[in-house]
């Protein structure tokens, strides 16, 4: 049994992440002790200023092994080894645990996928582990009930879910230019700046629909509320922009593509180079033929023209030709959708025990 430090008794929630610890919780693996004299490692949330997390250590006199994680986009990749490489110098031995598939250092552990298949699929006895959770607060089930695929006798081409953060980052400043260039067409858009949300499945609480009801709630803060079924039912494809757009340093995919997927959805989606590559080669996910792709191997500078140009070629299908290529290729869909949810998941423990057991 692995054992890891949690000071409950003196609870910081940048120290120690309750909040993040879904990796944890279903690993039988793994269990949680408040004495650190009795742990095997501690468990920390990177933060890009280390300083404050390390007197704490001090403080407590916590000399053991650290295992630093950033579990979700790892977006801020450079000050993340940089971080992993303080803590070493400042004296504790210390393993990053981290979501980036060009990262080969560490431990590289697919939470996100991993998180898809635990809510969609596997879900735990008792939920309020996952109530206490961050981007699934006040979680009821229904919010992950999964329909048959299936198309509505009048569909749409698309479904384009736009979580928007203004013009600050590169991925906000693309979703506000797609928005605007979908707008006008057979689709559903969503435009959260605007007041433009997608309805959830299922249960919604009152606070969860103060704050923004829909797929990627964005005034609460990003609660991860999947977008209802019927939007699926009625339309082919979800084009959308991933969180990672530019750049070879940082490949991480989010449930930005994994819920259409098991939604039952083709996916027209704008990520990092060469991601249709990936999702094909590691993950062996299937992609119709009458859908272009080809943007996915351009440049950073041209990738995103190349996109646009890439979306209009479906959107000038007619809507009757897309019904009929949709049931052609719907074995498509049923593949991928069984294939995120039984892609192989590698114990952590053991991993963690590897690298523990690398340092005696």
């Amino acid at each position: 049994m692995l054992k890891l430090y949690r000071d409950d008794d003196d609870y910081n929630p940048f120290l120690h992440g309750h909040h993040h610890e879904l990796i944890w919780d279903l690993d039988p693996n793994i269990t949680f002790v408040n004495n650190h004299k009795r742990a095997d490692a501690m468990y920390v949330l990177a933060q890009t200023d280390p300083s404050a997390q390390q007197n704490q250590l001090k403080r407590i006199g916590y000399k053991g092994p650290v295992l630093l994680c950033s579990l979700f986009h790892t977006d801020e990749s450079t000050h993340y080894r940089q971080c992993v490489d303080w803590w070493n110098e400042a004296g504790w031995r210390t393993c990053g645990i981290h979501t980036n598939l060009n990262l080969r250092r560490w431990i590289m552990f697919d939470h996100l996928i991993y998180r898809t298949q635990v809510y969609f699929q596997d879900m735990h006895d008792d939920p309020t582990i996952f109530q206490n959770r961050l981007w699934t607060k006040e979680f009821d089930p229904s919010l992950f009930a999964l329909d048959d695929i299936t198309l509505s006798e009048n569909p749409k081409h698309f479904l384009a879910p736009m979580r928007t953060y203004g013009n600050q980052m590169q991925r906000g400043r693309l979703r506000h230019d797609t928005i605007s260039y979908l707008k006008d067409k057979n689709g559903y858009v969503s435009d959260h700046e605007n007041g433009v949300y997608f309805e959830p499945e299922g249960y919604c609480s009152e606070s969860q629909l103060l704050a923004g009801e829909g797929e990627h709630n964005y005034f609460g803060g990003g609660t991860w509320m999947p977008i209802a079924n019927k939007y699926y039912r009625d339309s082919i494809a979800s084009i959308f922009v991933e969180t990672i757009t530019f750049g070879n340093d940082v490949k991480t995919i989010t449930e930005k593509t994994w819920d259409p997927l098991v939604k039952g959805h083709f996916i027209l989606p704008y990520g990092y180079r060469g991601m249709i590559k990936d999702l094909k080669k590691i993950y062996n996910i299937r992609f119709p033929d009458w859908i272009d792709y080809s943007y996915d191997d351009k440049a950073d500078w041209e990738r995103y023209a190349c996109y646009k140009e890439c979306i209009q070629k479906f959107l000038d299908m007619p809507i009757d030709t897309v019904k009929e290529l949709w049931h052609k290729d719907k074995p498509i869909l049923e593949h991928n959708r069984k294939t995120v949810l039984s892609h192989p998941v590698p114990s952590l423990s053991d991993k963690i025990k590897d690298w523990l057991n690398e340092g005696q």
